[in-house]
């Protein structure tokens, strides 16, 4: 098993008890209280015979997440290509929460 102190910072897969995949970034984990916080996790989903990440909330704001360890069944370093694409749809979302911020502002 990872020593999950060593993936804080990284984006990481993380399967849940319930079947569900999350790709994600890991900024935090309690032992103590047994909650991981996460950034910005998507869903990873197939459709069409191809993989692809899905909002985790579709109407709260899902930037800061905790989940109980409990619902975890393991967390895993991510493959280099899951990781470009998650990086990739996190800058396009930033890029147009920058945009709706200026046009608010003007």
């Amino acid at each position: 098993m990872y020593n999950l102190q060593d993936l804080l910072t990284t984006v990481v897969t993380v399967k849940l008890t319930t079947g569900h995949e999350i790709l994600t970034k890991l900024i935090g984990v309690d032992e103590e209280s047994n909650l991981l916080t996460i950034e910005n996790p998507k869903f990873v989903i197939v459709i069409d015979g191809g993989v692809s990440l899905m909002p985790f909330t579709l109407t709260g704001d899902s930037t800061i997440v905790t989940i109980p360890l409990s619902s975890v069944l393991t967390v895993l370093t991510a493959l280099e290509g899951a990781v470009t694409d998650y990086n990739t749809v996190i800058e396009e979302i930033n890029q147009k929460k920058d945009q709706l911020n200026n046009q608010e502002s003007n």
